[in-house]
């Protein structure tokens, strides 16, 4: 028996990581699809208590098909991270825009999306300078939840203070201008970030602390939780409403239908 520890991790790593090494033989491979996709539920995992799936280490070979159904998988989880933020922006919490508008804003969340994740992963080098576009690293760039909370105010404080329209019964009516406020403010500030990108990492972990970040996450998944809570079901704030909302989901849909 051979005592050598890095002998013995070697072949542990080769009886846990099935090998490819054609196309063919990645969709006959010692991957137990089965496990894959069975929910981790009684009794459909009854027999897999004590399976150990394969791992794959960075630059370890992995099976094509393994390798389309993961990143199916990837593609569709990120689908609504990518459309939430302008869907919430443009509904009942945000500027009540039109639906053309929203699908305006969604279509262009997947364009800049694609676009930001393609700059990302590519990793340009900015000629002359230590600095880089994009990091590198398989990761997405997608449109960011921590806005929410500071559009919402803003839209609360343009309605109430009557800059926004409303109808006679005080159903909330689109308001771009203040939609096209915001973005504009985010184009103002948006600089900071980019002047930030520049800043050493020791120096951000100094002036953002983890109790800091921690924290402001954390309060922003307190703040969406609320909104999330009224709308659950199919939006109580607007069930049985008048005006605009008299109509599923409102009057400007393509086809409304009755609560």
């Amino acid at each position: 028996m051979d005592n050598d520890p890095e002998k013995q991790q070697q072949q542990q790593q080769q009886a846990i990581i099935p090998t490819t090494t054609t196309t063919s033989t990645s969709f006959e491979n010692a991957t137990d699809y089965i496990y894959l996709l069975a929910p981790n539920i009684w009794p459909l995992h009854k027999k897999y208590t004590n399976h150990t799936p394969p791992f794959y280490g960075l630059n370890d070979p992995t099976p094509i098909l393994l390798t389309l159904l993961l990143g199916l998988q990837h593609a569709l989880t990120m689908i609504g991270s990518v459309v939430s933020p302008p869907l919430a922006l443009a509904g009942g919490g945000g500027f009540n825009l039109s639906p053309a508008t929203t699908s305006y804003l969604v279509s262009a969340a997947f364009v800049t999306t694609g676009l930001a994740t393609a700059v990302q992963v590519t990793r340009v080098h900015i000629f002359g300078t230590p600095f880089f576009i994009g990091t590198g690293l398989l990761s997405v760039v997608a449109p960011t939840f921590d806005i929410l909370a500071i559009a919402f105010t803003y839209a609360d404080m343009r309605y109430e203070d009557g800059t926004c329209p409303t109808a006679g019964d005080g159903t909330r009516m689109p308001c771009p201008d203040a939609w096209g406020a915001m973005l504009g403010t985010m184009l103002c500030t948006v600089w900071v970030q980019i002047a930030m990108s520049m800043v050493p990492p020791r120096v951000l972990n100094r002036m953002f602390p983890k109790v800091v970040t921690g924290s402001l996450l954390l309060l922003v998944g307190v703040y969406l939780i609320s909104n999330g809570m009224e709308n659950w079901g199919g939006s109580s704030n607007c069930n049985g409403g008048t005006g605009y909302y008299a109509l599923c989901p409102n009057t400007a849909a393509p086809k409304p239908l009755v609560w």
